[in-house]
């Protein structure tokens, strides 16, 4: 028998020693990489932790406020002026809560900022509460069907979600679902409500499916959109950017509902995108809103469902027509 095959070769005392001296370099590898892992995390949340302590004279609380929360009504600062919104319903109750723990549990310094969740009703709000009572501890919750009962940003037609519902069935939208109509306007009555009620001048809009990965600092994002405020813009003379006919109908939309004079095609130049990453400066949502509802001579709401088209297609169309000065316009 060949001494390769042989069984005391494979089996022996000189396999296992192999294997052996095998399985320990690859536990040396292991323990380097995960060390050099632990070691970056603790860097960058040391980092993190200079940062916001350099920072305590604009930043109220310490560094160790995340693991003693405020509640929202305490969690401000002179101005009140650091606020996220994030638009939820009832199936998306889940991944709101999620949300709200990660942020809790990564936010360095959750003190800085103000939390908002926008809700359809009275009854989704207690539901909410109910079911999560330490994520809605978190929250200030704003409920639709109240914000649609103030005349100047919807008539007594559409007092609230049932009505609007039916009103927005009714004007037959095909450019976009009904569904992204309503959580547009969410969006927009709960923007302007944090800037009239709750005094918040910046806002920062997530998706409920929002999830923070690894810690992070709110006032390192917030410092750096108003020191540098910013646009994404799409460049449609570009060869490579094609427009679909719904995203054009979109920019179209707002431009008719803003009374511009531009249209967007293919040939055009520049088309305000809907991103992900959603900063805005209150006073100028505020600001275009009441300018909307005075050239249609109507509330918000009701103009709105003739032309809708996402925030920050509005926004930006806004911002690029009427204060162009006030923030960059990052082109891709």
């Amino acid at each position: 028998m060949s001494p390769l095959a042989s069984k005391n070769n494979y089996f022996g005392p000189s396999r296992w020693i192999y294997s052996t001296n095998l399985l320990r370099k690859y536990a040396c590898l292991i323990t380097f990489f995960f060390a050099a892992s632990v070691m970056r995390d603790i860097t960058s949340f040391r980092l993190i932790s200079w940062y916001n302590i350099s920072r305590s004279s604009s930043i109220p609380g310490g560094k160790d406020s995340s693991y003693n929360i405020p509640g929202p009504s305490a969690r401000q600062d002179g101005k009140g002026s650091w606020c996220i919104l994030v638009p939820a319903y009832r199936p998306a109750f889940k991944v709101l809560n999620r949300l709200i723990h990660r942020t809790v549990m990564l936010a360095t310094d959750l003190e800085a900022i103000r939390l908002f969740a926008i809700l359809s009703d009275s009854e989704e709000h207690s539901d909410f509460i109910k079911e999560f009572p330490v994520a809605a501890h978190q929250l200030t919750i704003l409920n639709f069907d109240k914000l649609l009962n103030n005349s100047k940003l919807a008539s007594s037609q559409l007092d609230s979600g049932t009505k609007l519902a039916k009103a927005i069935a009714r004007t037959k939208i095909k450019v976009w679902d009904p569904r992204r109509v309503t959580q547009a306007l969410k969006k927009f009555l709960g923007l302007e409500t944090m800037h009239r009620v709750h005094g918040c001048s910046s806002a920062w809009v997530l998706d409920s499916e929002s999830v923070p990965l690894r810690k992070f600092s709110f006032a390192e994002q917030f410092l750096d959109y108003e020191q540098n405020p910013r646009i994404l813009v799409s460049n449609l003379s570009d060869p490579s950017m094609k427009m679909n006919a719904r995203h054009a109908r979109l920019q179209n939309n707002a431009l008719a509902g803003l009374k511009l004079p531009s249209k967007v095609t293919n040939g055009s130049v520049l088309s305000f995108r809907t991103v992900d990453f959603w900063m805005l400066s209150l006073r100028r949502v505020s600001q275009m809103m009441e300018y909307f509802s005075r050239i249609h001579n109507k509330p918000f709401a009701n103009a709105f469902m003739r032309n809708p088209a996402g925030v920050p297609v509005y926004y930006g169309n806004y911002m690029w027509h009427f204060f162009p000065n006030e923030t960059s316009f990052v082109v891709y």
